[in-house]
């Protein structure tokens, strides 16, 4: 069985945003996955137009889905999750949303958490997760939490890595460095959701990765706040090894 994989997107199908997308399909495909694109309705057509000129890995697009469209899914990265889903109004002009895409994924990932299906929030896509499990955020890191180092721009940072979890046996005791490109976060202490483990964090306690304890779903549910569909970021045997062992774990957890 080759699982499909459903890889949400919003409403940025540009030229300039489209290889972005690529990589989460290249990183499916050699887990042995069929990537699908996932966008919110009415967008699909600028994706098919991008998939026929560009000989893309995905199989299909669709505008819209349901968790039962595919067997496993990838909470893409993206713009920031609109305060409102976690009870705030937005406090700092950084907050960049896109309306169309919350509309999309919200219900859409509350659903494969109901449903059980595999999933792997990147980013946003953590951010998100969260969100949704009762969590929140710090709407910007540079001006609402001090002493942050920098996490945007493609900065690389070193983890601490819990002891005991899928990330440390990926790890094989090794440091782990990562890419960073986003400007909101969570910590232990600031709301990360009840039900989430954390497994990483960065110096200044900001999580990095959690994991499901077992309390919103039966499923493989995984959050890291880095790219690992941009595995050559860090420059590191060890970030690559992680990205390929995270893209494996979702796509094994999809077949029966």
């Amino acid at each position: 069985m080759t699982p499909r994989i459903g890889v949400t997107w919003g409403t940025a199908v540009t030229e300039e945003q489209w290889p972005k997308l690529e990589r989460y399909a290249t990183s499916l495909l050699a887990a042995g996955a069929r990537p699908v694109a996932v966008l919110p309705p009415a967008w699909g057509g600028l994706a098919r137009a991008a998939l026929a000129h560009r000989g893309s890995g995905y199989v299909e697009v669709l505008e819209g889905a349901d968790a039962d469209a595919c067997d496993g899914w990838v909470l893409a990265g993206g713009p920031d999750v609109a305060p409102r889903h976690y009870g705030e109004d937005v406090s700092t002009e950084t907050v960049k949303v896109d309306g169309p895409r919350d509309d999309l994924e919200l219900p859409l990932a509350r659903a494969i958490l109901r449903e059980g299906r595999p999933v792997l929030g990147v980013c946003r896509g953590f951010q998100l997760l969260n969100v949704i499990c009762g969590g929140g955020l710090i709407q910007d890191l540079p001006s609402q939490l001090p002493g942050v180092i920098e996490h945007r721009e493609g900065a690389v940072h070193v983890l601490e890595v819990a002891s005991g979890s899928r990330l440390a046996a990926w790890t094989a005791g090794r440091e782990l460095a990562v890419n960073s490109w986003h400007h909101q976060g969570t910590t232990d202490a600031r709301r990360l959701a009840p039900g989430l483990r954390a497994v990483a964090w960065t110096r200044d306690g900001l999580v990095e990765a959690f994991e499901d304890a077992g309390a919103v779903s039966d499923a493989f549910v995984y959050g890291v706040q880095w790219h690992p569909e941009r595995p050559d970021d860090a420059d590191s045997d060890v970030a690559r090894a992680v990205s390929a062992a995270l893209f494996g774990a979702l796509v094994a957890a999809c077949r029966p």
